[in-house]
């Protein structure tokens, strides 16, 4: 016990111990990036891989049609929002508390529903951050028992004489809405515009 070798193999196994311990920690910590993508002639962004995206069908006029509808849980392929021709049945209590049913839709012509967009951009999202050169407008559209809509104005290249809207439908208690709400906002500012 009055050995100077036990006490520096001892201090040595415990540096051991805790380089490695502070090793794991720090690579548990690190976020892994498996984000899946999406990108069409207009818009990009990264989502959570377990979300399902549909691109829009390519048959609504250019002034008005439908980018992506994002769902975060399973739905036939037909339930799909893809055109504006077809009313979307995702909505309402078809929507699974803590779940979310998002329509990123390209406006061209006519006026901007918020003709001048303003920097308030909540839940998480960086109130400076510049989309497309512009910032982008946010509102509650509509607010119901167990489920919200809220609702984006994205200012792409070319505004006000085009713009992107992004609804998203929320169901479920506060904090569900919180927690998609967080994962939304890392596909709003992962938003690149492509063209």
């Amino acid at each position: 016990m009055d050995s100077g070798w036990v006490a520096i193999g001892v201090l040595a196994g415990v540096a051991v111990v805790v380089a490695v311990l502070m090793i794991g920690v720090s690579l548990a910590a690190r976020p892994a990036d498996n984000r899946a993508r999406f990108a069409d002639e207009q818009i990009s962004f990264v989502h959570p891989p377990e979300w399902n995206v549909a691109a829009g069908d390519g048959s609504d006029p250019a002034g008005h049609r439908v980018l992506a509808h994002l769902v975060t849980f399973s739905i036939p392929t037909r339930d799909y929002c893809t055109n504006f021709a077809s009313p979307c049945h995702v909505t309402g209590e078809n929507i699974p508390p803590g779940e979310a049913s998002i329509l990123i839709t390209a406006w061209q012509g006519g006026t901007p529903p918020v003709p001048d967009p303003v920097t308030s951009r909540p839940f998480g999202l960086d109130a400076d951050a510049i989309i497309g050169g512009e910032p982008a407008a946010f509102e509650i559209r509509e607010e119901r028992r167990d489920s919200i809509t809220y609702w984006w104005q994205l200012s792409p290249p070319g505004f006000p004489d085009r713009w992107i809207e992004v609804s998203a439908e929320v169901n479920g208690l506060e904090l569900d809405r919180e927690a998609v709400l967080e994962d939304l906002s890392a596909v709003m500012n992962s938003i690149e515009f492509t063209d």
